[in-house]
């Protein structure tokens, strides 16, 4: 989730840790965002948290996940496509 555009109130999250959160999270985006747009692995390896992060983010734009849809991929066509012609 990123939390720039959401307005945090004081009471739940003080102001300067929620600075240095938005920052950890600005920082890590940008390395996801040089992996994707520019195709170019990072000079220092990443934790296995953001290799995690990012294979689930990624994971998410497959419309087989989508939770109000129902996928069908070419596998599971040919499977009901044989199990009807039997």
């Amino acid at each position: 989730m990123n939390f720039d555009q959401v307005n945090v109130p004081g009471k739940l999250v003080p102001a300067n840790y929620l600075q240095l959160g938005l920052a950890a999270q600005r920082s890590k985006q940008r390395s996801f965002k040089e992996l994707v747009e520019k195709r170019k692995l990072p000079e220092n390896g990443w934790a296995d948290e953001q290799i995690e992060e990012i294979v689930y983010q990624l994971s998410s734009l497959d419309s087989n996940n989508f939770p109000h849809k129902v996928g069908l991929g070419e596998r599971e066509a040919r499977i009901a496509c044989t199990s009807t012609v039997f």
